[in-house]
């Protein structure tokens, strides 16, 4: 959680700059809270998607293990969705497929 403390911060300083310099317009209090919030869902969803990304390797292997006892080939990096509390995140995720029985997977996060 280190990182969430570090970005709240840069987020805060960033904030507090740009009230400063009168950047910040809203007609009302309704408003503003209307853009708040539209804002916190854009950047918590950005925030997941790129941790959900950087979960997994650069460099994937060429083929993983296959329930069926065969191994299962990389194909390509493939949409994934994670349902979490601010609603559905996609992300990029390794995607393999097995020649012998067909199966596809998408590599479990963590």
């Amino acid at each position: 959680m280190e990182f969430i403390t570090r970005l709240k911060r840069a987020l805060m300083a960033c904030i507090g700059e740009a009230v400063k310099a009168g950047e910040v317009e809203a007609e009302s209090l309704s408003e503003m809270e209307v853009g708040v919030q539209q804002m916190v869902y854009e950047v918590g969803h950005e925030v997941l998607r790129q941790w959900l990304e950087g979960q997994e390797s650069n460099y994937p292997a060429d083929q993983v293990p296959c329930a069926c006892g065969s191994q299962a080939q990389y194909v390509r990096r493939r949409e994934g969705v994670s349902l979490t509390l601010l609603g559905r995140v996609a992300y990029r995720r390794t995607y393999y497929v097995c020649k012998q029985c067909h199966t596809g997977y998408l590599l479990p996060i963590g």
